[in-house]
């Protein structure tokens, strides 16, 4: 049986040039990243805002609807044939 040749591995340096690009683009991403972090921020308040309005209708339309259950209720006694 023949022994197979291993290739050796040559060892990959990283020129300057290519550590510059990748601090260049690692950069690149890193700003990008920080412009959409600023833009969520910056729509967050409106955000709130929106959310705390839909709170109070919600908070009102639950008021409503207890009052015309009570309503009903007060019909549904009155409607009732009284006891003879």
């Amino acid at each position: 049986m023949k022994k197979k040749a291993v290739p050796k591995l040559k060892k990959v340096r990283a020129n300057k040039s290519s550590t510059d690009d990748i601090k260049r683009y690692l950069g690149a991403l890193a700003e990008d990243f920080q412009g959409r972090v600023s833009a969520i921020a910056e729509q967050f308040p409106s955000i709130h805002r929106k959310l705390d309005d839909h709170t109070r209708k919600l908070d009102e339309h639950t008021q409503m609807i207890g009052q015309l259950m009570v309503d009903v209720q007060e019909i549904k006694t009155d409607l009732r044939p009284h006891a003879q």
